[in-house]
């Protein structure tokens, strides 16, 4: 899996623990996480949140346009997406 490809792109990726992030990702290589986080793995933030490639269950591109999501920590509401990818 290459995860370079969804750098600044839509996605929705789900981790090993079935966290579900969607939003910009941000990639970042090995040697970044390495000086930064102390980890040699490279990885995609999105949310906040920086899942390392060993984590990552699934990873997808999405198009999303005109949708809203808000979030809690027991909800979810999301609008009437249009979604392609």
């Amino acid at each position: 899996m290459d995860l370079q490809i969804y750098d600044e792109k839509h996605i929705r990726v789900t981790d090993i623990y079935g966290e579900t992030h969607t939003g910009v990702a941000e990639y970042y290589n090995s040697d970044h996480c390495l000086h930064e986080y102390g980890e040699n793995e490279e990885g995609i933030k999105v949310e906040d949140f920086l899942i390392y490639k060993p984590q990552t269950a699934s990873i997808e591109e999405v198009e999303v346009h005109g949708t809203a999501e808000l979030r809690t920590e027991r909800l979810v509401l999301l609008s009437q997406p249009i979604i392609y990818g």
